[in-house]
């Protein structure tokens, strides 16, 4: 079994961690051991996200972006050990805001580039007409 606080490896028995030393009741760990989201949460410690995130859409029947969302949800819980749900859909929705932003900027870089092209290309055949090169 695992030490619900640490995640490492601890005794069937232990009434205490031996890595970071955290009480352990035992009834706790038990029920936790079947719940659905211990399991995601402890996979998240030793798994690639996207796996976890397969694995919970194969397991929940759920769509890819829900998945991700649930995954990424108990994800934050599992690194903040104290937080609420008003403080997961504020950081959610900070997220959501600077996965916009960068998405922007990277479509002005886009026509930024296509931009710069269509000039090089424009003073490619400009000097290639005054100079007399045809190009038909």
């Amino acid at each position: 079994m695992n030490c619900p606080k640490c995640k490492n490896p601890i005794e069937d028995n232990a009434a205490f961690c031996q890595w970071c030393g955290a009480v352990v009741d035992n009834s706790v760990i038990e029920n936790q051991e079947n719940d659905f989201e211990y399991v995601i949460k402890n996979m998240l410690t030793n798994t690639k996200y996207d796996d976890v995130v397969q694995y919970y859409k194969e397991t929940t029947g759920k769509n890819t972006e829900e998945s991700k969302y649930e995954v990424s949800r108990l994800d934050y819980f599992r690194t903040h050990e104290f937080a609420d749900e008003t403080a997961w859909q504020k950081y959610y929705e900070e997220y959501q805001e600077n996965r916009k932003s960068i998405d922007n900027s990277i479509q002005i870089i886009g026509w930024i580039l296509f931009i710069i092209i269509a000039i090089f290309l424009a003073i490619g055949i400009i000097v290639s007409v005054l100079s007399g090169f045809r190009i038909i």
